[in-house]
């Protein structure tokens, strides 16, 4: 009986052991589950905290890519531009050399109008010194004349006038080398104007004078002798010619060339003066 219950304790004793020793491995075995969980949890940390700073760097990463695709996107548009702005540059080109041509061209007929217009220059003041010249010599000529007119106005009060007898227009066109009378007006190429005067038996001496003549057209216009102007004073006349008187009966005449077919049908008065007064006039018809 005794060795039974000795044996219980033994087994009991031993189981104690046992359990003592197992409590005992298993406290060390969980200090080291605790242990190993504490490195765990810091792993953990660690980990967490790496994933933590990496999130953050794709956050950035993303942000750097998403500014690196605007760039690139900016970059894009700036080529888009920049071939835009060559093409334009390239058509620029194209018109600037068209252009540049027609300034060539423009310039150079500039050049030509500005020496152009030199020459005129050099020619308008040319003309102005000759048309100054002839203002000149027509001043001097109608201040010759005015003498001239004062001079004969004074022989005229010495000598007298004509004593005119009878005036005379005729019309002429030419048949070979002879001058025939015709009363066709487009026929017409000579208007002759002729005077007489009767004697003076008072006259001791000859003199000279300029007998002056109208000869107007239908419509009363002045027919001249060419493109000459024959004036006397404020007077203006067809034409004049010299006659010398020396008491005696006697004649003169005058002719006027005309274009064939410048005449109109119609009446043509002839007026005759002498010292600015009528002395005889003569009506033609021309048909």
């Amino acid at each position: 009986m005794k060795v039974i219950v000795a044996s219980l304790m033994g087994v009991i004793l031993l189981i104690l052991i046992l359990f003592y020793w197992s409590f005992a491995q298993s406290r060390i075995k969980i200090d080291e589950l605790e242990t190993d969980k504490e490195l765990l949890t810091r792993e953990m940390a660690t980990v967490k905290s790496e994933i933590d700073r990496l999130s953050g760097l794709n956050e950035i990463t993303t942000i750097d890519l998403q500014d690196a695709r605007y760039q690139i996107e900016k970059l894009e548009d700036s080529i888009g531009q920049l071939n835009f702005t060559v093409a334009n540059l390239k058509y620029n080109t194209i018109r600037l050399r068209a252009l540049s041509k027609r300034f060539d061209s423009i310039r150079k007929r500039n050049e030509f109008l500005v020496a152009r217009n030199n020459q005129l220059a050099r020619a308008n003041n040319r003309f102005k010194s000759a048309n100054d010249q002839l203002k000149r010599i027509n001043a001097e000529r109608i201040a010759a004349e005015s003498s001239l007119q004062e001079k004969t106005q004074d022989s005229f009060e010495e000598q007298g006038m004509i004593p005119v007898n009878g005036v005379y227009l005729s019309a002429f066109y030419q048949s070979g080398s002879r001058f025939r009378s015709t009363r066709k007006s487009r026929q017409v190429e000579l208007l002759r104007v002729c005077v007489d005067w009767t004697a003076d038996e008072s006259l001791n001496s000859s003199f000279s004078k300029s007998i002056y003549y109208k000869i107007t057209g239908p419509n009363n216009q002045l027919i001249q002798d060419g493109t000459e102007i024959v004036r006397l004073g404020d007077f203006v006349y067809s034409a004049k010619f010299s006659v010398r008187y020396n008491g005696k009966p006697g004649e003169g005449c005058d002719d006027i060339q005309v274009s064939r077919n410048s005449l109109s049908s119609g009446s043509y008065v002839l007026t005759l003066f002498d010292d600015n007064q009528e002395v005889g006039s003569a009506t033609l018809r021309l048909e």
